[in-house]
C-alpha cells in the first residue's frame, strides 16, 4: 500500500478513538483522580501559542524571518479545488466528522480521493482574520536545529541545510520556545502559505515544492516506491510573501491542537516530500500525536 505522510498519523491517533468510542456506546468513562488527560495535555504543550506569547530566548535564532500583513481570508478549500476532503480547521472535527471518515477507511474504501466524481468538500470555505506576525522564511534545518538543540535528529544525514525531520510536536515547540518564537497558528500558516493568492497552491508545482514525481523516488502503475528525500531549503521558488518550501519538503506542525477526546494530537500542513500531488496543497491538513517522530514533517516559527 503506498504510504501518504499523513495517513499513518491519523490512523495511530484516531482509530483508537473510534473503537473506543462505539465500545462505549458513546459515553466516556469518569476521570480517575490523580490521572492527567488529553485536556490536560493539550493545555499544557499549547499554552504559548494560545496565547500568542513567546518566552524569552535562551538562544539567538539564526533563521531569517519574513514580516507576514494582517488580512482576512477564506480559509479551507480553495475554489474550483477538487481535492479537498476533511479540510475543517482542528476544532470543527466532531466524532460524527470521525465516525464519518473511518466508515470508510475500516471498510477498506479509504478516504475520498482526487479528481472526477470525488465527493464533495465535508465542509465549505470559512473566513478567518489574523493579525501580522514574522514568520521563519524557510523551515528550520538540520544546521540550525542542531546549533540551537545541539543534536541532530534527522532520518536523512549529510544535509545540513535540509529541513530538520524526526521531531515531534513537542521538539519543534521546544526548540520555538527556545529562540524566543512559538509555532503558527493553522490560520496564521494558511494565510502566510496563500501569500495573498486564493488558488490550491502559490505557483506551479514542480516549481514551488518537492513531493513525490520529483523528490527521488519512483511511482510504479500508481505506487510510490518511498525512496525519494528531503532537500535543501529555498531550492524552490517562494510565495509572494518570500517564504520558501511552504508546500512540500517537509509537513509543517501547527500549534493547534485536535479536540481534546481524540487524544494528544496536532495539526501539521503542506505536505512532504513523499506526498501525492493531491496532497501538496495549501488547505491540506493532516495529524500527528505530541511524541511521534518521523521523516516527513519539520516546522517552523513565528514571532508576533
Amino acid at each position: 500500500m503506498k504510504r501518504i505522510c499523513y495517513f499513518p498519523f491519523l490512523a495511530l491517533s484516531l482509530l483508537a478513538v473510534v473503537a473506543l468510542l462505539v465500545a462505549c456506546n458513546e459515553h466516556r468513562p469518569a476521570s480517575t483522580a490523580g490521572r492527567k488527560t488529553a485536556d490536560d495535555d493539550n493545555a499544557a504543550s499549547t499554552v504559548t501559542a494560545k496565547t500568542g506569547t513567546e518566552k524569552q530566548a535562551t538562544v539567538e535564532s539564526k533563521v531569517k524571518m519574513v514580516q507576514i500583513p494582517d488580512g482576512t481570508f477564506m480559509m479551507g478549500c480553495s475554489q474550483g479545488d477538487p481535492c479537498c476532503w476533511g479540510e475543517k480547521p482542528a476544532h470543527d472535527w466532531d466524532e460524527r466528522d470521525l465516525k464519518a471518515y473511518f466508515g470508510k477507511v475500516l471498510k477498506g474504501k479509504g478516504p475520498p480521493s482526487c479528481g472526477a466524481g470525488s465527493p464533495k468538500v465535508v465542509e465549505p470555505r470559512h473566513q478567518e482574520t489574523v493579525r501580522s506576525v514574522s514568520m521563519d522564511e524557510t523551515p528550520v534545518t538540520q544546521a540550525e536545529y542542531q546549533r540551537v538543540i545541539g543534536s541532530n535528529p534527522s532520518h536523512f544525514k549529510g544535509c545540513l541545510d535540509c529541513p530538520v525531520e524526526n521531531v515531534s510536536w513537542n521538539d519543534a515547540n521546544s526548540y520555538c520556545s527556545k529562540v524566543g518564537k512559538r509555532l503558527p497558528t493553522e490560520a496564521e500558516w494558511e494565510f502566510a502559505a496563500r501569500g495573498g493568492t486564493t488558488g490550491s497552491r502559490y505557483g506551479v508545482l514542480n516549481a514551488i515544492a518537492w513531493y513525490s514525481a520529483n523528490s527521488g523516488g519512483k511511482t510504479v502503475r500508481g505506487v510510490y516506491d518511498g525512496q525519494g528525500t528531503t532537500h535543501p531549503v529555498a531550492k524552490k521558488k517562494p510565495n509572494a510573501y518570500g517564504l520558501y518550501d511552504m508546500l512540500g519538503n517537509v509537513g509543517e506542525f501547527c500549534a493547534d491542537p485536535l479536540p481534546p477526546w481524540t487524544g494528544t494530537g496536532h495539526v501539521s500542513r503542506g505536505g512532504c516530500w513523499e506526498s501525492d500531488p493531491s496532497d501538496v496543497r495549501v488547505s491540506v491538513r493532516s495529524w500527528s500525536v505530541h511524541d511521534y517522530k518521523g521523516e516527513y514533517d519539520g516546522f517552523r516559527c513565528v514571532r508576533d
